[in-house]
């Protein structure tokens, strides 16, 4: 009994690390692409290493899911083709105790994951986008988050509901360049442009409200276009940290803070709404049919209450769908071996291409639902952040049912 389960666990490592190997380098070929590019600009050996290397816990984090199925998939397809599975089931060995074989192997995978995603591939992120910000060669384009208020601009706070490229939805901009005086700037859409041979950065605004249009007359005025230039923005630009940078535990935390900030605005709003209430109750009673309604300071007040509860609503989201597609990506190590076994037993085919071609489609379909959760992180209202979970758990039933009709 000892040998079989040894011959198995040692033909699905030697064939897990060799896929690794293999998936890890075409995962990287962009990376490769990225480094020629940085040579070519004269850029220094050692910062260029840094990049690389901070690269590859993001491509071990996509390989070894893929590693796991492709594998699990090879090995049981070539056991059950060579109707190996079929002697050990003569034998007395149950297809259960088989695949008791291989659950740890499955967690041992699992946590391996847990801990890249977890640690691993925050902190190689950071050091990554920190070392390019360095270099000069960074997009500003690039730190602007969806969902988020960035103030990597000097005097500007900018926050974007949606970013497609360089086109900026919902764009909502703090002017505080003029020191004593703050100008709010709403328009619908953007466009983000960097002039040649120059560190500006210039926001072509359409359908724009800015507040106040002049500070020498305080008002409201109406654009269809507005031009927003940020001087120097590429030189000065420097990189903070986002929702990737920061590990589980630090995602769990911010994510606790924002719900606490959440509560205390509910709160705010319950004070505000009890505060018309009383004032309706003592109105006078002639005017019955009139509604009293806040002072405009408490007016203006929840106003920017709802605002900001929406934005913090989608920030929270936000980091929702990051935490949960780390340990749905981990969790997808231990659902695809489960899922692989049954599958490659009944393939019954020698061709390695059958398990890759098996292997890829598996993977696909996991991936579509990340990144639909991903396009859904400012739709809190979809839960986006539970819809990373449904390929695990689909792979688990799958392979504990197929596993069960083997059996």
């Amino acid at each position: 009994m000892k040998t079989l389960k040894n011959y198995i666990l040692h033909a699905f490592f030697s064939t897990f690390l060799s896929t690794v190997a293999v998936f890890t380098f075409v995962l990287s070929i962009g990376g490769l692409f990225k480094l020629t590019d940085l040579v070519s600009k004269g850029i220094p050996p050692g910062p260029i290493l840094t990049v690389f290397l901070s690269g590859m816990p993001q491509a071990l984090a996509f390989s070894i899911p893929i590693s796991a199925v492709t594998a699990t998939l090879l090995v049981f397809g070539r056991l059950s083709a060579d109707s190996e599975i079929t002697a050990m089931r003569a034998c007395g060995v149950s297809l259960w105790q088989i695949v008791g074989w291989m659950l740890p192997v499955g967690f041992l995978l699992l946590m391996t994951c847990v801990y890249i995603n977890s640690e691993l591939l925050p902190r190689s992120h950071y050091a990554s986008r920190t070392a390019t910000a360095h270099l000069k060669v960074i997009n500003p384009v690039d730190l602007i988050e969806e969902g988020r208020t960035i103030r990597d601009f000097d005097g500007l706070s900018l926050y974007v509901e949606r970013k497609r490229g360089d086109v900026l939805e919902g764009v909502r901009i703090f002017d505080q360049r003029e020191e004593g005086f703050t100008r709010e700037i709403k328009a619908e859409r953007g466009i983000v442009s960097m002039p040649t041979n120059s560190n500006d950065v210039v926001l072509s605004l359409e359908v724009v409200t800015i507040d106040p249009f002049s500070f020498e007359r305080p008002g409201k005025a109406d654009a269809a276009r507005w031009t927003v230039r940020v001087a120097d923005a590429r030189r000065n630009v420097f990189y903070r940290q986002r929702d990737k940078d920061l590990t589980l535990a630090e995602l769990y935390l911010g994510a606790k803070a924002l719900r606490q900030d959440m509560h205390s605005l509910r709160l705010e709003v319950a004070r505000l709404d009890e505060e018309a209430a009383a004032l309706n109750r003592h109105r006078p009673e002639t005017e019955t049919n009139q509604v009293v309604e806040l002072p405009r300071k408490s007016k203006s007040r929840r106003r920017d209450i709802d605002q900001r509860m929406v934005e913090q609503n989608v920030r929270l989201m936000k980091m929702m769908v990051e935490f949960h597609k780390r340990l749905a990506l981990s969790g997808a190590s231990f659902a695809f071996v489960v899922l692989g076994i049954p599958l490659g037993i009944r393939s019954h085919r020698k061709e390695s291409s059958i398990g890759v071609a098996v292997s890829l489609v598996a993977v696909f379909v996991f991936y579509m639902f990340v990144l639909l959760a991903e396009q859904l992180a400012t739709r809190p209202e979809f839960r986006p952040d539970l819809l990373c979970w449904i390929p695990v758990v689909t792979a688990l039933l799958m392979g504990a049912w197929m596993i069960r009709r083997l059996h």
